[in-house]
């Protein structure tokens, strides 16, 4: 089998039933379409903007096809394949499906799925820590049935690759999920507190000798959990809502995002990009939010990094993009979440004739604001710094479309879960004046929400 393209080309046909309805709660739907269609099936949601409330909800079930990779292995359908290349596989695998475009919703067909941060060793040759994983460096599925709710519209799109009275049925008798039990066993970080200040000393030596200008380390907290994993994503959506908003359940390995940050988004020819960079902790009075927000705006630190960062960016998307079209359409603007408030900027581009959505997605992989600058050197950093593996954390997680679009948020502010483990990671950027102890408490500020989540639940020492 080639690297580049399956021999094969398969006609997907495409049914879909509008409702002049709309469900309140996507977690039932979700809940009843799994046990209705075993295997891999995922949950989308995106909240953006000051009313908080998600636009749409895309669930997919009852796969056509599903690929997953661990370096140059690839398993398609569950036929396993040794290929030069894991991502190019993974177009040729996407673009061996021949469906028609649609504009009914943002996604209305196509791959969901993750790109784990492994993938820096296919792309940039970057050499990983000892060790292995069990969990995929990349692993989508293409859905059969296809349900996307419009609450803003309310109505409700099923969409079927196959037979849409088998969906209208099972979407027919959708009954309310009724919370269920979750039992969370332990807590044992990665990296103490005291081992991660060292590995910021050792970053700061780095960058003093002029290695680089910025890295960003990790640490992570590992869990065991008893019960259904989507009471977490239910919990995790309601304390921190965000733009990029995800459960994907691939069977023994889980992802329950809720991502602040996107990696890029391409709809039609308008390559976009929104780094966050600059980070301050919320407070419940508004006045000392406020100051906090003051605060990290004039911190000459997170103005440079975030600076440093914005170019980065800038140069990633000029890799694929037409000649003259990469533009900072917002500098230096304050985002806020539950649990902490980021300074945010967009680009935007126009994606050359040349590149499609894969090119694309790649140029701009992983975002520097997991990495440092300069990118390369950073990785290579990281990896010495890091005992294990990052797996899908740090990230991409998202869809490519038909119609030749893609859109996918960094995996940050997520729970990765692989049989009964559950790992939360976040890491901090350390620059030349950059405080242990400060970079420490940025990795827990960040983790706040998910180990809220946790912590709701029924939490047992």
């Amino acid at each position: 089998m080639s690297g580049n393209k399956l021999s094969n080309t398969l006609a997907l046909p495409t049914s879909v039933s509008v409702r002049d309805e709309h469900r309140q709660d996507p977690l039932s739907v979700f809940a009843s379409l799994r046990e209705k269609f075993p295997g891999e099936c995922f949950l989308l949601e995106s909240v953006e903007g000051p009313e908080k409330t998600a636009r749409y909800s895309f669930i997919g079930v009852d796969p056509i096809s599903t690929f997953r990779s661990k370096g140059t292995m690839i398993v398609i359908d569950e036929n396993a394949y040794r290929v030069p290349s894991a991502y190019d596989s993974l177009r040729g695998h996407f673009k061996s499906f021949d469906c028609g475009a649609s504009d009914l919703a943002p996604f209305s067909g196509g791959m969901v799925g993750f790109i784990g941060y492994g993938m820096v060793s296919e792309f940039e040759g970057i050499q990983l820590p000892d060790g292995e994983d069990e969990i995929p460096d990349m692993y989508f599925v293409l859905p059969r049935h296809l349900v996307c709710i419009d609450h803003l519209d309310e109505k409700t799109y099923l969409i079927s690759h196959g037979d849409l009275r088998e969906l209208k049925e099972a979407f027919n008798t959708v009954r309310e999920k009724e919370e269920t039990g979750i039992v969370i066993r332990g807590g044992t970080p990665n990296t103490s507190q005291e081992e991660f200040e060292s590995k910021v000393v050792e970053a700061k030596e780095m960058i003093m000798e002029g290695e680089i200008f910025q890295v960003v380390p990790s640490r992570s907290i590992d869990f065991e959990i008893h019960g259904d994993p989507l009471e977490m994503y239910r919990v995790l959506r309601s304390l921190n809502p965000s733009p990029y908003l995800f459960y994907l359940d691939f069977g023994e390995t889980k992802l329950i995002g809720s991502s602040p940050e996107m990696l890029v988004r391409l709809k039609g020819t308008k390559l976009t990009t929104r780094p966050l960079a600059g980070t301050r902790p919320r407070d419940p009075d508004p006045e000392e939010d406020e100051k906090l927000k003051l605060d990290m705006l004039l911190d000459v630190k997170e103005r440079a990094e975030h600076l440093m960062l914005v170019d980065l960016h800038r140069n990633d998307m000029g890799r694929v993009s037409r000649t003259g079209t990469v533009k900072v359409t917002e500098l230096m603007n304050v985002e806020k979440f539950s649990h902490v408030q980021h300074i945010v900027s967009n680009i935007e581009s126009e994606l050359d004739d040349s590149f499609d959505a894969f090119d694309a997605l790649k140029a701009c992989f992983p975002a520097g604001t997991v990495t440092g600058a300069p990118k390369i050197r950073a990785m290579e950093i990281i990896s010495d710094l890091e005992d294990e593996r990052r797996g899908p954390y740090a990230g991409a997680a998202g869809y490519f479309d038909f119609n030749g679009n893609m859109d996918f948020g960094i995996v940050i502010r997520s729970i990765v879960l692989h049989g009964k483990r559950a790992r939360l990671q976040a890491g901090a950027g350390i620059v030349h004046d950059s405080i242990p102890e400060k970079e420490y408490m940025e990795t827990q500020h960040k983790m706040g929400a998910l180990l809220l989540a946790l912590m709701t639940k029924d939490m047992e020492d």
